[in-house]
């Protein structure tokens, strides 16, 4: 429900920037407002706070994307994970000035932690307020083991407008797209599989792209081809064209592990195509860098799991959304559509656990959201390979 609501958020902030800001230059009908090419940082930060050890996978975002075009401060997303058995926080915040950074670390629900701090080319630090509002101090540093990656982080944005002959009212597109991509000094072959992954698996490409921003063209070039094929339908049945007629398509990842050759992450994206709602889906990516080979469960569990990992998953699930142990999951006090809560395949790992991902309307109403189940490696030790 939390991300529900910051992806409404932006949404809102999206059509708004696209809204104000379409080119006078028009051809054939159609206004197009393109943002070039952004590539921005990622940093791996480690450090330790309460006495536990903590890596901040922290991106810095397009700062025009999402907001003010003349707004400096810039944006900062990412994950917050903590040694031991706590799920993956995630990250927002920005540039308060110069080189100042405020990040809000939250779960699903509400704030966690608050970090306010001096982001420099290799350190991060200042002080963190908890919940309870004790204040303590923290610094991070800049770090890449064996076995980690680089990333490149490129955002992509653009707007499609097409106005009716006889009214300014018109149908509006816009795309707002984020993508990971990995680089390397040494041994750029590695990540061949990963680039291809993302180019097909996630985009939906039929091609395995070489750079980011050529894949983040080609997603924004479809997506404007079947919103034009949606205004040409919709333009034969009536004289104008509807002014609710606007589509939105935005992508962002966040890294969940970068070390031990392990890299895995979170895909996100959210597409409107007009009606009550958009559709918003996540989709948890795990790759062995040494075998060059996205992770399976059975790469991870021994064999019989599925039985007992599947009551842990129903367990969390309770615990998570405050269903009594006598109740039934699918019944007047439950939220899915049957009995039993099955395993889902579509996960993501931290260096501590796993987190089992289910989408809207996957195995409960679509506005239960995103369901996100973490279960931490103390938890499963019965059950995985070593």
């Amino acid at each position: 429900m939390k991300r529900y609501f910051l992806l409404a958020v932006i949404f809102i902030n999206i059509i708004v920037f696209a809204s104000c800001n379409n080119s006078s230059k028009k051809q054939n009908q159609e206004n197009a407002q393109t943002t070039e090419y952004k590539d921005l940082g990622y940093k791996r930060l480690v450090g330790t706070i309460r006495d536990k050890g903590v890596v901040l996978h922290l991106i810095e975002s397009e700062k025009v994307a999402i907001g003010n075009p003349n707004d400096d401060e810039g944006g900062f997303s990412g994950t917050f994970i903590t040694e031991g058995n706590s799920a993956p926080l995630i990250i927002s915040g920005h540039r308060v000035k110069d080189s100042v950074v405020q990040l809000v670390a939250h779960d699903r629900y509400h704030s966690v932690d608050t970090l306010n701090g001096i982001l420099s080319d290799s350190t991060f630090k200042g002080e963190i307020k908890g919940p309870g509002g004790q204040h303590l101090s923290f610094q991070f540093k800049e770090k890449y083991p064996e076995g980690s990656l680089r990333w490149r982080v490129t955002s992509f944005n653009d707007s499609l407008k097409i106005a009716s002959d006889s009214s300014k009212i018109g149908a509006l597109a816009t795309t707002d797209l984020m993508s990971l991509w990995p680089v390397s000094k040494k041994d750029s072959s590695r990540l061949l599989p990963i680039k291809k992954d993302f180019s097909q698996s996630f985009y939906k490409q039929s091609e395995s792209f070489s750079s980011a921003d050529k894949l983040l063209h080609s997603v924004s070039d479809d997506f404007f081809l079947k919103f034009k094929k949606q205004v040409s339908q919709v333009s034969k049945k009536q004289e104008e064209l509807r002014p609710s007629l606007q589509w939105s398509y935005l992508t962002y990842m966040n890294l969940t592990s970068n070390v031990n050759q392990i890299i895995s992450l979170i895909y996100t994206q959210y597409q409107f195509l007009g009606g009550a709602h958009g559709d918003q889906k996540e989709f948890g990516y795990a790759m062995n860098l040494k075998s060059g080979k996205r992770i399976q469960l059975a790469d991870l569990f021994k064999s019989g799991y599925e039985k007992i990992l599947q009551q842990k998953l129903e367990e969390k699930f309770r615990l998570e959304y405050n269903i009594p142990e006598d109740a039934a999951l699918n019944g007047r006090k439950g939220l899915l559509f049957e009995k039993h809560l099955k395993i889902s395949s579509n996960f993501y790992l931290t260096p501590y656990g796993i987190g089992f991902i289910y989408n809207p309307a996957e195995v409960a109403p679509h506005v239960v959201g995103v369901i996100d189940l973490y279960l931490p490696n103390e938890e499963l030790k019965e059950l995985l390979k070593k």
